[in-house]
């Protein structure tokens, strides 16, 4: 499949993808991951989610507590490091790691429900499996960065096509399962079927994740980790916060996921509750993602090329606050709206998922990635954290107050929500132009920053 894509679409990805090579079939191995990961996240986060914890008897503040949970568990992250550098081999308990994982937050949290009735307890009981299974995972997961990051292309032309054509392969694979799902969730609405078909897809999902445990660490090599003699707790926060570069990316990443992330659970509860929407509506942005992915993903590429990543990052945030705007207006008698605003949320997507995810690797030191990696996910999990908790914050005062008046319509806190999410998003672009400025001072200039801090002079062990 690959080598076709690569001579038909671009001899960059044939090279990226090339099976004579180690790493080029560990990519592949990564490719196909990603697309049953997909698969399985549309039924485990989302409108599916939502709908399927709304099912249980959950209500909307409840599910907004339940969806920080696991952003709650980062705060544990920090110690990862510090177990992770005591393994010279890694395989064996990051396996273990993922299947403990997704048996806690799918498994587990699926057949539940068949033995507790009363909906106050059911909640108790997803929070905490919830919990439980993200509190390992914050653990132990952060470990993998290291042994994974071997397999990215390093060369920045390379790495932006690695991206773009995984993005572009997991936008389309994820747009056909949704489209034939929600299309059957839809034609069983009000049914109890609805309920059987929610709980089967999220089986056949913890099935596939099965899989990509044996992808992801059953099968790769791993590689010799460049870490330092002894690592501590307080290295975890005071490296990464003296490399000033790295340290702005984190700043860009954290505070994109603090504001698009701090209504991911209660902004579908609204959808499918209050707006009633069809399912398959919902998703709109992630079919036309999938779509202009066929068509625009190399243009995006060329932006990207062109100008640098952090200056296409810019636009694809001030776009979105523009979308956040009309978004707000969502109401029963305006899915119309929603409709056409998503279609071009889902044009932007496509360049910001590429962006979003190179900026890790735009300033990234090539050693202890551990630590690195360990403070970027504790900063960007507390900053999500942090959001949904304002957030859950703002939809529970709003639900005791009830509707307001305004625009000629009766306005819902999951759309004054929805406008301050605009506001926000301008600051991040205000903030995001004043960084690109120090990083990316010329256009077209590729970065010209120093990969190693003075502490990488210290010894290594090699494991």
């Amino acid at each position: 499949m690959m080598a076709f894509l690569g001579r038909g679409l671009d001899p960059i990805y044939y090279t990226i993808y090339n099976r004579k090579d180690e790493k080029g079939r560990v990519r592949l191995m990564f490719l196909f991951s990603a697309l049953f990961s997909d698969f399985a996240n549309v039924f485990i986060t989302g409108t599916f989610y939502t709908g399927f914890l709304s099912q249980n008897g959950i209500d909307i503040v409840k599910v907004g507590i339940i969806a920080f949970i696991p952003y709650l568990t980062w705060l544990f992250g920090l110690f990862c490091p510090i177990i992770m550098h005591r393994f010279k081999k890694r395989k064996g308990i990051l396996i273990a790691n993922h299947y403990f994982y997704y048996g806690c937050v799918i498994l587990a949290t699926t057949v539940m429900p068949n033995f507790v009735k009363d909906p106050g307890q059911r909640t108790l009981w997803f929070a905490g499996l919830l919990f439980v299974g993200n509190l390992t995972n914050a653990l132990l997961s952060g470990g993998v960065s290291a042994w994974h990051i071997n397999f990215i292309p390093a060369d920045d032309d390379q790495r932006t096509a690695y991206f773009s054509m995984t993005y572009l392969l997991r936008n389309v694979f994820s747009m056909v399962v949704v489209v034939f799902t929600a299309l059957l969730t839809d034609a069983l609405a009000g049914s109890e079927k609805q309920y059987i078909v929610l709980a089967t897809m999220r089986y056949i999902s913890f099935g596939l994740m099965c899989i990509t445990g044996a992808l992801n660490y059953l099968l790769p090599p791993e590689y010799p980790y460049k870490v330092s003699k002894s690592i501590k707790l307080s290295d975890v926060l005071t490296k990464p916060i003296r490399h000033k570069y790295l340290l702005m990316c984190a700043v860009i990443g954290a505070m994109w996921d603090f504001i698009s992330q701090c209504n991911v659970g209660t902004w579908p509860y609204y959808l499918l509750n209050t707006v009633k929407i069809r399912y398959v509506l919902t998703y709109v942005c992630s079919i036309t993602a999938a779509i202009t992915s066929l068509t625009i993903t190399s243009w995006w590429r060329r932006l990207i090329h062109k100008y640098g990543n952090l200056r296409v990052l810019m636009c694809n945030i001030l776009t979105t606050a523009v979308l956040e705007l009309f978004i707000g207006f969502t109401a029963p008698k305006t899915v119309w709206l929603f409709v056409v605003v998503s279609i071009f949320q889902g044009i932007n997507l496509v360049g910001a998922q590429i962006g979003f995810d190179s900026i890790y690797y735009l300033c990234l030191p090539d050693k202890d990635t551990d630590i690195y990696y360990t403070f970027w996910t504790f900063f960007v999990n507390v900053m999500i954290l942090l959001g949904q908790l304002l957030a859950t914050a703002f939809i529970a005062y709003t639900e005791k107050i009830g509707t307001v008046s305004g625009f000629g319509m009766q306005l819902y806190g999951s759309q004054l929500l929805a406008w301050i999410k605009c506001a926000a998003y301008l600051v991040l672009t205000v903030i995001v132009r004043r960084i690109t400025m120090i990083i990316q001072p010329q256009r077209g200039c590729a970065i010209s920053v120093p990969k190693n801090n003075p502490e990488d002079l210290e010894e290594t062990q090699e494991g």
